[in-house]
């Protein structure tokens, strides 16, 4: 299964896209210089076929190109256990209510 990563700067957002249709998203928060990730999800009915790994890949390399850190939140791996409801639609009402619980930097210190 062919996944394309995608950028959606709009809702602060990677999403891994397969036929047309958004399969998986790796949502961030912007704090300028960093992007903090806060939390990653595929859909349930496409989990296993290494989408998580092909979009969380596809979503740092993006960032290393722009020269900017990226900080990893709670549940920012495909194997997280938590799951989420399957629709976008309730993926981004779900990212708004979350915020990463601790936060674990690798690279130098970000201000917030």
């Amino acid at each position: 299964m062919d996944a394309e990563v995608q950028h959606n700067a709009d809702e602060h957002r990677y999403e891994a896209v397969v036929d047309g249709q958004v399969v998986g998203i790796a949502d961030y928060d912007d704090r300028g210089d960093a992007l903090v990730f806060s939390h990653t999800v595929i859909d349930p009915l496409k989990r296993g076929k290494g989408l998580g790994a092909v979009l969380v890949k596809g979503a740092l390399d993006d960032v290393r190109r722009s020269g900017r850190t990226v900080v990893p939140g709670v549940g920012t791996s495909p194997s997280s256990s938590r799951r989420t409801p399957t629709t976008p639609t309730s993926w981004r009402a779900d990212r708004r209510h979350r915020r990463p619980q601790c936060v674990v930097a690798h690279g130098p210190p970000v201000s917030t």
